[in-house]
């Protein structure tokens, strides 16, 4: 697991190794061109919503960071920090898949069927292996769940925020979606 990683590492670090930890939130496109990797779980979301003309109308709050941040943010940390620490990267305020998703996918379309979590997982099931994203659907079930739990914990970026260029995913607004 990655606790034991972390544990595994910090062990080395007090045997005299030199470790940094670096924890990214969901990496998702680079904020000017919107490039992006196609086989990763956040644009296979977005395809497969097209696919099927449906979004979801979840309160899901991802913890994400654009992928040129994360590497400047990596770059910065690792040319400046001396002492073993774990960096989170990802913006102070989470992504929410109900507005930003929705928003994304709206300027694509106009007539999107709006579906809560549960019922576009499924529609994702049944559509079956017609959709790049029915191979997450235990994935997506386990998330469906977490949404709905009160104990899903956040994350800080208290120490990672002076090496991000934008902290805040309200600054990104929606121009990362363009393809």
């Amino acid at each position: 697991s990655k606790w034991v990683q972390e544990r595994i590492v910090q062990l080395a670090f007090k045997r005299g190794f030199s470790a940094t930890v670096y924890r990214p939130g969901l990496i998702i496109p680079d904020r000017t061109s919107g490039q992006t990797n196609i086989d990763d779980v956040f644009a296979r979301a977005l395809n497969s919503s097209l696919q099927l003309g449906i979004t979801n109308t979840c309160s899901l709050k991802i913890p994400v960071i654009t992928v040129d941040d994360c590497a400047k943010a990596v770059v910065s940390i690792a040319a400046k920090s001396q002492v073993a620490h774990a960096f989170n990267l990802v913006y102070r305020q989470p992504l929410d898949l109900t507005a930003d998703l929705h928003q994304a996918l709206s300027c694509f379309l106009q007539d999107a069927r709006p579906l809560a979590f549960p019922q576009w997982i499924d529609a994702i099931h049944k559509a079956g292996e017609a959709t790049d994203l029915f191979s997450y659907v235990p994935v997506l079930e386990e998330l469906s769940r977490l949404a709905e739990s009160s104990h899903t914990r956040g994350f800080d970026n208290i120490n990672a925020s002076p090496h991000l260029q934008c902290s805040d995913t309200g600054a990104l607004g929606v121009s990362f979606f363009r393809s």
